[in-house]
């Protein structure tokens, strides 16, 4: 099961890899605002992690306080704030070094995700807020 997912991860990477996208983006502030290529989802990081031979994660949520997100456990928060739109972001190194739990990001996203829940999706661009 876990070497159809991680094929599944990493086809999607491919494809998502090998696209481009166009058109005009949506309101700045508008979370899950959508046009035919993205998304853009604004949260704060809740955890970092590393799943399915080096596949590097990280949870976003939003409407969540700094203090939650450093002081809660991922279970929890999910638990917690399961009814908003939150989900797993698919990195690379460089971008999982530099983040911090607690980071208030905005993130622009492909409209494909996996499935499990929360689910898991492919960052185009990722802006850093505080």
């Amino acid at each position: 099961m876990n070497r159809l997912i991680a094929a599944l991860l990493i086809a999607l990477l491919f494809v998502t890899g090998c696209t481009s996208s166009q058109g005009t983006e949506p309101p700045k502030h508008e979370q899950g605002a959508e046009n035919k290529d993205f998304r853009i989802y604004e949260g704060r990081i809740a955890e970092k992690t590393i799943r399915w031979e080096n596949t590097l994660l990280i949870l976003l949520i939003p409407n969540l306080s700094k203090e939650e997100a450093v002081t809660k456990k991922p279970n929890e928060l999910i638990e917690q704030y399961g009814k908003q739109d939150i989900a797993y972001y698919v990195v690379d190194k460089k971008l999982y070094d530099k983040l911090e739990i607690g980071q208030k990001v905005k993130i622009k996203a492909e409209l494909d995700q996996l499935e499990p829940y929360p689910p898991i999706r492919s960052i185009i661009e990722l802006e850093v807020i505080e």
